[in-house]
């Protein structure tokens, strides 16, 4: 969260950076990866959301319905961090900061001097302050496909048998991660759409591991606004 933000400002290397974490840490196997992973990309969003709109959702859509529950789950997340990143609301960097900060306190006065916070890292934060919490969902608005596809991922999951059978419970955390995302940023959706999250989340509440329960209650409160 702190090395590959820094990074990623040379063009030379984001795209590299990006095309590795949504394709290759999105589908890793330890789920805190995954979740890291999303969180990271959607720092990076900032500097080219064009790229993220018109080349990564897309792609993120189709991995989506992967049999690869591991895929399933990552894609899901990192489409719903993208686009709370590209509405400008987010505080994953706010978060990156403080790892940092509890990194440094644990190093000798040594360590701390040699990885303190140069001018340039400054001046780098500065810009980034500038950029990170500009509305870009407009690009998303303006593709009513890219829209309907959005929308309609967690219904052909569903159809395709991806969500309740194996893996179902790492599919359940994440159809409530993307409901509370989508929710975040004012999508627009149909009536039959908002019936069908609801039941979604509603089924979620009624099952029996509380971790899916708080979940689910967490993108209940959110998306009934």
């Amino acid at each position: 969260m702190n090395i590959s933000l820094f990074i990623a400002q040379y063009e030379e290397y984001y795209k590299t950076i990006v095309d590795y974490l949504c394709f290759n840490r999105l589908t890793h196997l330890e789920r805190p990866i995954r979740e890291l992973a999303a969180e990271t990309i959607a720092l990076l969003v900032p500097f080219h959301p064009e790229y993220f709109t018109n080349e990564i959702i897309p792609k993120l859509i189709k991995s989506a319905t992967t049999y690869n529950v591991h895929t399933r789950h990552g894609s899901l997340i990192g489409i719903g961090h993208i686009l709370l990143a590209l509405k400008g609301k987010w505080d994953f960097y706010k978060k990156s900061r403080k790892n940092r900060k509890e990194m440094l306190s644990s190093l000798s006065i040594k360590d701390k001097k040699i990885l303190e916070d140069s001018d340039y890292r400054k001046e780098f934060d500065k810009f980034y302050d500038s950029i990170k919490e500009k509305n870009h969902f407009e690009l998303v608005l303006n593709n009513q496909e890219l829209i309907h596809e959005i929308i309609g991922l967690i219904s052909k999951i569903d159809t395709d048998e991806l969500y309740r059978g194996k893996g179902n419970e790492v599919m359940r955390f994440a159809v409530n991660e993307y409901i509370r995302l989508l929710s975040e940023v004012d999508i627009p959706i149909e009536s039959k759409d908002f019936i069908y999250y609801h039941e979604i989340l509603i089924d979620n509440i009624r099952q029996t591991k509380v971790a899916i329960q708080d979940d689910a209650c967490d993108a209940l409160k959110v998306f009934n606004r």
